[in-house]
Parts: structure tokens; C-alpha cells; sequence
């Protein structure tokens, strides 16, 4: 299901025009960078996931093999400095706007649950983009 998940995430933000061929997954160095060396922005890079939370108590649940759980992917959203009205902030809302209430190969609604700026680098803004979504499997 994780798989899933994180491949449900990047096809959404690959269908953004201008994140179409700047878009991949952290786990294991996939396009568009591996390294993240050389991004050249705009790009999408997401982190699959960064957390996951058990929503279930073992103890009344057993003996459940099921994993019930919350999990959080983080979308880093590398920028160019200089254009915030025009294309910065407009971006950002693209990629909310692009996940946001949809439904997730688990059946449950992604929601869109944080927005920090993570790094400003000369030429370069990054944002973290969170997600999260419940899921089991």
C-alpha cells in the first residue's frame, strides 16, 4: 500500500505542466536527480513517505494483523527566487489544489496538512508541501 500511495502522489504532481518532467521520488534517488545534486526548479520532490502513525491500540485490537495507520508524505517544492506572485505562489496552490481531497489508492481522501518554507538558497526556494492520508494494509 505505501508503494501505492507514493506512486499515487507522484502521478498527481507529474500531471502539473510545469512539474511534468521535474517530478520524483526520494526512496531511491529517482528521476528527476538523483542525489539531488542539480534541480534545477521548478521540481517536485517527495519524500515516501516521512512518517506514518499507528491509529489503532494494539491491545483492544488483537489479534489484528492489519496495520491501520496515518501517513504523512512530504512534497519538496524547489522554487526559483525572484518570482514569488507569478510563479512561485501560483505553484504552490497548483500542487494543493492538485492532491488535495482526492482519493488515494487506500480508499481515504488525501488532506493537505502543512506548508513550511524549508531552505532559501541563492536562486532556489524550497517549500515542504505535507499530505497525509490513512490507510491499511
Amino acid at each position: 500500500m505505501i508503494a501505492e500511495l507514493a506512486q499515487d502522489l507522484l502521478t498527481k504532481i507529474s500531471a502539473i505542466p510545469a512539474l511534468a518532467t521535474s517530478t520524483g521520488l526520494d526512496l531511491m534517488g529517482n528521476a528527476p536527480d538523483p542525489g539531488a545534486t542539480k534541480i534545477v526548479p521548478p521540481a517536485a520532490w517527495i519524500i515516501a513517505p516521512k512518517s506514518a502513525k499507528n491509529t489503532r491500540d494494539a491491545a483492544v485490537n488483537l489479534p489484528s494483523t492489519n496495520v491501520n495507520a496515518l501517513f504523512q508524505f512530504v512534497i519538496g517544492l524547489y522554487l526559483p527566487s525572484g518570482s514569488q506572485i507569478t510563479t512561485q505562489l501560483p505553484l504552490i496552490e497548483a500542487v494543493v489544489k492538485a492532491v488535495q481531497g482526492t482519493e488515494s489508492p487506500s480508499g481515504q481522501r488525501w488532506y493537505w496538512s502543512a506548508l513550511d518554507r524549508a531552505a532559501t538558497n541563492p536562486g532556489v526556494i524550497v517549500y515542504a508541501i505535507a499530505f497525509d492520508v490513512n490507510a491499511t494494509f
